[in-house]
């Protein structure tokens, strides 16, 4: 897959001319473009099928193709075709998100001579906290890819100090060129039981079968280990017998190299 090159980036002003890159979840970063299209001129390229929903909202979108393994071989790929991308479109900031675009992303952006290459990491991901022998090997390779890219941007961004710090004192970022942005911006208002009508809130205790005086713990979350699911199952597991119920919601994660195991997955 490749974006065709029959699609552009028509100018509509002056604006400088912003390009999203992510993942198959760069959609997450709509509203920030909502927020900032008066001034910029702005479009997106992502891995998943998001054209319609951008395009609604009057955004530009490419597609490109990205694996969510660790494989250089499509990686490369990856890099290929966003260099042809940014040559074609010629944006003036690239900013990237998540750990594989922005590194593949900013390689590609500052090679063809992008003027400004920002790239925003949420999470260090199943690369860092996996223990597994070959995703310790193959880390080595990413954190080089990392510190190269942090090293030809104009600014890497993290989502928390820690983060941060470990990547600074390891020397695969430099402090200059690093900032911490803490959190993604969730808006927990939203979330808010009060934001629910009462009869709706009733009838959906009653379709789980939870009393009105329960204590409901919910986590919502990818199954997968670095999200804490195990321990969330310890809790509600110490906790049985009590007043409270636990809800875990979310999709079993089997593509992720830190997915839970059939042992690990009767647990929870």
């Amino acid at each position: 897959m490749s974006p065709r090159g029959t699609e552009s980036w028509p100018s509509v002003g002056t604006e400088p001319r912003v390009l999203v890159v992510g993942g198959v979840d760069v959609d997450q970063r709509l509203e920030l473009m909502l927020e900032l299209r008066d001034r910029y001129d702005l479009a997106a390229a992502g891995s998943g099928d998001l054209k319609a929903r951008f395009e609604a909202n009057g955004f530009p979108y490419f597609r490109y193709p990205l694996s969510r393994g660790l494989s250089p071989a499509a990686d490369a790929r990856s890099f290929l075709i966003l260099r042809r991308m940014f040559r074609r479109l010629k944006p003036d900031l690239v900013h990237t998100f998540s750990t594989k675009p922005s590194v593949w992303g900013r390689l590609a952006a500052s090679s063809v001579g992008v003027p400004v290459v920002i790239g925003t990491i949420p999470g260090l991901g199943s690369l860092f906290s996996s223990q597994r022998r070959g995703i310790k090997a193959l880390r080595y390779l990413y954190v080089a890819g990392i510190e190269r890219a942090a090293r030809r941007s104009d600014l890497t961004i993290l989502q928390n100090q820690t983060d941060a710090d470990e990547l600074v004192a390891a020397g695969v970022l430099s402090a200059d060129r690093t900032t911490v942005i803490a959190g993604s911006g969730i808006r927990t208002d939203l979330l808010s039981v009060d934001q629910l009508p009462t009869d709706l809130r009733q009838r959906t205790r009653r379709g789980l079968g939870i009393s009105a005086s329960s204590v409901v713990v919910t986590m919502v979350s990818r199954l997968i280990k670095p999200k804490g699911v195990l321990e969330y199952a310890a809790a509600a597991d110490r906790l049985s017998g009590t007043d409270a119920v636990f809800l875990l919601v979310g999709p079993n994660d089997t593509d992720s190299l830190d997915r839970l195991g059939s042992r690990d997955l009767k647990l929870v």
